[in-house]
């Protein structure tokens, strides 16, 4: 029996792990997580990977690969307990999380933070081309694809270069546009002379936000970069380097010369086949308290979750100060006084040195925290988000001294 068991190991399970032992009423020996990968990943890291911001692959492997890649144990406290066997199946009922190997762990308290899958399997030939080192098609949505991004754009001589986007949900849905507009830049650099740039997205406009909406299209067509709303990427022919894309009930083939993909994204098995799930596949919990709505002691956030937010890394760590709070307060028997209402933030590179910072929460209502800052792309942000909150990620979250918008403050309902 654990005070906590936390079902996952990345950057969720980092942040909660944390705050619960700044708390300073747990002891580390009362939190297991449940983990199978050995190593832990900065994801947001994988953008500037594919996008040259950290140099070539071999520059990354000797430089930067310690600000990407950690032993899973190393970004949790020493005395918490990792077990690093899958989740197979969850009893809500008895508080129970079954495991690998047929064996099962007891719970008081349960925070589930199994993260989303990358299905690049649904695109029939995406993975035969993405796994040909030959083929001229990589993704920033793993990390070994995503240094394959890399030297395909350092590659590219010219000719069409396509990038699209996925069907909701997407965790980090601005990294598309992110790559695309690094790799628009280094074509420049790199003396790239006959290009063409286009984007293609299911969605019917280029960003939810209409405020940031209008600054992403501007800049688009600032470069003559083509933009095809609702166009969905239904398969690829690698050997004529075709991507098909459906459009009003029809089937377009678009040739490429290069191409990114980023991959439809669903529900991790274990959870769809599970009881504390919804219709979609999702964590049911409540959108303001992050606690179950069937089970009590039954918690999530992040990706994994059924929260109608945008999937991000700072939408992670704004839930994570709301849950540490209202878990303790469901402990002690008092009401659930903090609310999560929604915050996101979308840091997204658009090439120059800068960045265009998107804050928002539900129903896409602007929540900015420097709006002087994020009218217009800006130099500053981009070398925060590149320098800065790596070494942010790797140092203080997984201490519990780093509480989002609020830095190293602790909001007041702490």
């Amino acid at each position: 029996m654990y005070k906590f068991v936390i079902a996952g190991g990345g950057s969720a399970s980092s942040a909660m792990v944390g705050h619960i032992l700044r708390t300073r009423r747990i002891l580390p020996s009362e939190i297991l997580v449940i983990e199978p990968c050995r190593y832990h990943h900065y994801q947001p890291g994988w953008t500037m990977v594919g996008g040259g911001l950290l140099g070539s692959e071999s520059d990354i492997m000797k430089k930067s690969l310690f600000l990407l890649q950690q032993n899973t144990e190393n970004m949790f406290h020493p005395k918490v307990e990792i077990l690093q066997k899958e989740v197979t199946g969850f009893d809500p009922e008895n508080n129970k999380v079954f495991v690998s190997g047929n064996e099962s762990v007891t719970y008081e308290n349960l925070i589930v933070t199994l993260g989303i899958d990358t299905d690049y399997k649904a695109i029939p030939g995406l993975v035969q081309a993405i796994e040909d080192p030959n083929s001229p098609v990589g993704s920033i949505y793993k990390f070994p694809y995503a240094l394959k991004m890399n030297k395909i754009i350092q590659e590219f001589k010219g000719g069409n270069a396509i990038f699209n986007m996925a069907p909701q949900p997407v965790k980090c849905a601005g990294a598309p546009q992110k790559i695309m507009h690094l790799a628009y830049e280094s074509f420049q650099k790199n003396g790239v002379e006959k290009f063409k740039v286009d984007y293609y997205m299911p969605q019917p406009v280029i960003f939810g936000v209409p405020k940031y909406a209008n600054i992403l299209k501007n800049i688009a067509a600032s470069k003559g970069i083509g933009v095809f709303p609702e166009h969905q990427l239904t398969r690829i022919e690698p050997e004529k380097r075709t991507a098909y894309f459906k459009h009003s009930n029809t089937e377009i083939a678009v040739k490429y010369d290069l191409l990114h993909v980023t991959p439809p994204q669903r529900p991790v098995d274990v959870l769809r086949k599970s009881k504390i799930v919804d219709a979609a596949g999702f964590v049911d919990i409540d959108k303001y308290t992050l606690q179950h709505k069937k089970y009590p002691n039954i918690w999530s956030l992040g990706d994994c979750s059924s929260l109608p937010n945008s999937k991000t890394m700072a939408a992670t760590m704004s839930q994570s100060l709301i849950l540490v709070n209202n878990i303790f307060k469901m402990i002690d028997g008092k009401p659930l006084n903090a609310k999560y209402y929604g915050y996101s933030s979308c840091p997204i590179f658009v090439g120059d040195n800068k960045l265009l910072l998107c804050e928002f929460k539900y129903d896409g209502v602007l929540d900015e925290s420097f709006p002087h800052l994020q009218n217009s792309p800006s130099r500053l942000l981009f070398l925060a988000k590149k320098y800065f909150f790596p070494r942010v990620y790797l140092h203080l979250i997984k201490r519990g001294w780093w509480y989002g918008r609020n830095l190293i403050f602790r909001p007041n309902f702490f």
